[in-house]
């Protein structure tokens, strides 16, 4: 499987002459254009290319916070020690999206 572009992304160009919204990695590099479904709903172009970034660049730490939550889970003597751990993961995970 190839492996995909480098995180984190980030928008960089709000839109361009042709309305398209743009995300690009830092450094410039050309990512994907997220495209108006018409002239009213560009509103709903941007919320949908935030998210996408959103999406792209919380995929990591998610999956630590799920891994890090099936360790508590089978684990029948959790310690406090260990959920605050996947409290601060899942929290930066969050965090880090926005």
């Amino acid at each position: 499987m190839t492996k995909h572009t480098p995180t984190p992304w980030e928008i960089k160009h709000e839109t361009d002459s042709d309305n398209k919204r743009h995300v690009y990695l830092v450094g410039d590099y050309y990512v994907a254009e997220v495209l108006p479904i018409s002239k009213t709903q560009e509103s709903l172009q941007k919320a949908n290319t935030e998210f996408i970034v959103q999406a792209v660049n919380s995929h990591d730490k998610l999956v630590a916070a799920c891994e890090a939550a099936l360790l508590c889970l089978n684990d029948p003597d959790d310690d406090h020690f260990k959920t605050e751990a996947l409290k601060t993961t899942l929290e930066n995970a969050i965090k880090g999206a926005l």
